[in-house]
């Protein structure tokens, strides 16, 4: 049987071609408005997401070239400018909703927990705080403000460093925490190696911003360390 997904490479009248796209997108259409989203493919579902940034563009090219560059949607969302502005038909519009995108989720994710206690909420914590590190290419530092009834304040990311490493300052994480009247804290930040083993000097700097933190009056109650989508913490592993 034809395959009568695709137009005949032989068809080169733009009307014919104009009309099979035109069909095509009312087919995705159909699909989403039916509910079936599930059921688009990760090629559609960024055809339809283009299609909405430049309606008069054919988006199959453009969709190709970005998932042969970065493999899958979370790579491409998480993309930097520079990385995606290469592919040839991504531009400045495209750039600003794939980042969009990365925002609506991360906000989703601190919804989920904010104004919470965190302690009945800790795998939302744990998705939270991969939602803002997982896919970053360098070490960075978040900070989870909480008041004396465990809830979330706010969260602050303080630091980024280099592939390994990130320079966090005991002092400037008490500051932080007195200036949102915190009473306890939870740290986390990335391994870019996707190690998810706390490195002896992870371990040396935990015990230092204890301290500092002691000293405040403010507790550190957790330092997760973010790999991939893993997430492990150093309290349940005996080292806090």
């Amino acid at each position: 049987m034809a395959d009568t997904s695709k137009p005949d490479p032989a068809i080169t009248d733009s009307k014919t071609l104009n009309s099979y796209h035109k069909g095509h997108r009312e087919r995705m259409r159909a699909k989403v408005s039916a509910d079936s989203t599930s059921i688009l493919s990760d090629a559609e579902v960024l055809e339809m997401f283009l299609y909405g940034i430049n309606s008069r563009a054919d988006t199959k090219p453009v969709v190709k070239a970005l998932l042969a560059k970065f493999k899958n949607i979370s790579n491409i969302i998480t993309a930097d400018k520079a990385e995606l502005r290469s592919v040839k038909g991504v531009g400045s519009a495209a750039i600003i909703h794939f980042h969009l995108i990365r925002e609506i989720e991360q906000r989703m994710k601190r919804d989920l927990i904010k104004d919470k206690p965190i302690l009945a909420n800790w795998p939302a914590v744990q998705d939270f705080c991969i939602s803002q590190l997982a896919f970053e290419k360098v070490e960075h530092l978040l900070v989870l403000l909480l008041d004396a009834q465990n809830r979330l304040i706010e969260s602050k990311i303080m630091t980024s460093g280099t592939i390994n490493q990130t320079a966090i300052y005991p002092r400037e994480i008490a500051k932080l925490g007195l200036n949102f009247h915190a009473k306890n804290i939870i740290l986390a930040h990335n391994h870019p190696t996707f190690d998810d083993r706390p490195s002896q000097a992870d371990i040396l700097l935990t015990r230092k911003v204890k301290q500092a933190l002691l000293s405040v009056d403010i507790e550190l109650h957790d330092h997760l360390i973010i790999a991939g989508n893993k997430c492990q913490s150093f309290k349940s592993i005996g080292l806090l």
